[in-house]
């Protein structure tokens, strides 16, 4: 018997209080979870406890996006905070269903560094990070894309292939179908791009799903403006249609 099909309409993205990074733990349980405490208390003091200072509307949104990814991947600016919105099309399987999406999905990039302990007993927690906020739907689709909220490099952010072959053990099929200009409806400028595909098989829920990936990757960050996830023919497609830069102040 076919599996219903139901609608999932635009969600409106709030922003408030991040879910706990979604990592495999690894390596000093203490380490992890001063790690994940930064991450929720930095969403907290970046929601509630400041103000941001949002980037000029005069300043295109192709700007923005180059000064933000500077700001938080080359600068290491922990007041920046660089918001990707991509338009989210198409049809993915969610608790048993599949469901019609029509949303914006918006991940906050930003880089965080700390120090932590007392005394003489100190460590530096420091790395980017990488939040989705979004409809239910996209944090089971993320996890077959090895998606984490902490990120090595902006290449990261929807795929994360380092963490799929490595932490998985999985091996994936790579095809490199060239260099090309793509031209995205919400900027004026083309993106040149890495156009890649990648295909491999995952095991989730007791059953195992064959996914497909066709990324173009922005050349100089790269930074995924534009990707269509297959799984098991479900197809999404993510497209970025805009950006936010925020400097944080102190109230």
């Amino acid at each position: 018997m076919p599996k219903k099909k139901k609608e999932v309409g635009k969600i409106v993205v709030k922003k408030k209080a991040r879910r706990a990074p979604s990592f495999k733990v690894r390596g000093d349980i203490i380490l992890v979870a001063v790690v994940i405490a930064l991450i929720i208390g930095g969403i907290a003091y970046i929601v509630i406890t400041q103000k941001p200072a949002t980037e000029s509307k005069t300043i295109l949104p192709y700007k923005t996006f180059y000064k933000g990814l500077k700001a938080v991947f080359n600068d290491k600016n922990k007041t920046a905070t660089l918001d990707l919105y991509y338009q989210v099309r198409g049809s993915t399987e969610y608790e048993g269903f599949t469901v019609s999406v029509k949303d914006l999905l918006q991940i906050r990039v930003f880089y965080f560094n700390q120090t932590v302990g007392k005394e003489n007993n100190t460590k530096t927690i420091a790395g980017f990070a990488g939040i989705p906020l979004g409809g239910p739907y996209i944090y089971p689709l993320l996890n077959l894309t090895g998606y984490t909220d902490l990120l090595d490099n902006a290449s990261q952010i929807i795929f994360n292939l380092r963490r799929i072959e490595n932490t998985y053990n999985i091996t994936v099929n790579k095809k490199y179908l060239g260099e090309t200009n793509l031209h995205l409806k919400g900027f004026k400028e083309a993106f040149t791009c890495r156009h890649y595909i990648f295909a491999y098989n995952i095991s989730n829920g007791g059953k195992v799903k064959h996914v497909e990936i066709e990324i173009w990757y922005e050349n100089k960050y790269w930074v995924p403006v534009k990707a269509v996830i297959n799984v098991d023919g479900n197809s999404i497609t993510f497209e970025l249609v805009t950006v936010s830069l925020n400097y944080l102040k102190p109230t």
